[in-house]
């Protein structure tokens, strides 16, 4: 008997769609000429590209809440009897810190009582990883409840 959490929905990262250091408040100048900074590993400036690295981290990140709502969720035993199954798509919304402060159905599983055990345990985490930018996220996380086959 198990839950499983499916791939999560990527949280959108801020700015990734545009172009690192165009327009007003790009890259400082290193003179008078108006000619960006150089950027690269070794600059004071930074990488010269750091938004593959932020998705890098945001996906790798968004792995191991998965990972962890696969390994905690349980299936419920109040739904073995009636042999419920479903999957329920639970928003997550966590702080900076990684503090799971709301979990909602986002789309139902058609079985209120898989709906109520998906949220019950889901918020009895209470906290997952941080996100790696510190800032609050959105996740929107299927979570399967399915019985074991000698069970149907």
């Amino acid at each position: 008997a198990g839950a499983t959490a499916g791939p999560a929905t990527q949280p959108a990262v801020p700015g990734s769609g545009d172009a690192v250091g165009t327009g007003p408040g790009g890259p400082p100048s290193d003179d008078d000429t108006g000619a960006a900074a150089p950027r690269g590993p070794h600059s004071p400036h930074g990488p010269s590209n750091p938004l593959p690295d932020a998705k890098a981290a945001m996906a790798s990140w968004t792995q191991r809440v998965v990972a962890l709502l696969r390994q905690k969720i349980r299936y419920p035993r109040a739904a073995e009897a009636d042999q419920l199954e479903g999957t329920v798509l639970v928003r997550i919304s966590l702080d900076a810190a990684g503090t799971i402060v709301a979990a909602t159905v986002a789309k139902t599983s058609g079985e209120a009582l898989l709906d109520r055990e998906a949220l019950l345990q889901v918020r009895a985490l209470g906290r997952l990883a941080a996100p790696p930018d510190t800032t609050p996220r959105t996740l929107d996380v299927p979570i399967d409840f399915v019985l074991p086959r000698e069970q149907r």
